[in-house]
């Protein structure tokens, strides 16, 4: 699964024109706004995509781009072993 950063494409629609303007209005280091804005970063902060979007005034969701194009049960039909997580409880006879 590929994930892609929207940051530029949202912000130039927001009026930004570049990487400088969204690390100040975010409060984010510009080498930081630079690498979402050029979707550059391999690693998301939680924090920082907040900051962007709370400066954007968008949701997450409008940021992130994937490539989700498998249904549920193409999902389940691809999946193999026992689920992950918690075992199921034993019932208590």
């Amino acid at each position: 699964m590929s994930v892609k950063l929207r940051v530029r494409e949202v912000a130039e629609g927001r009026g930004f024109t570049n990487a400088r303007e969204l690390a100040d209005a975010a409060k984010i280091s510009y080498t930081t706004a630079y690498a979402y804005w050029n979707d550059r970063s391999e690693n998301f902060s939680r924090t920082v995509l907040g900051k962007i979007c709370h400066a954007l005034g968008v949701h997450v969701y409008a940021l992130v781009d994937d490539d989700f194009s498998f249904t549920t049960t193409e999902l389940a039909q691809n999946r193999s072993g026992p689920p992950v997580g918690k075992g199921r409880r034993k019932s208590l006879q």
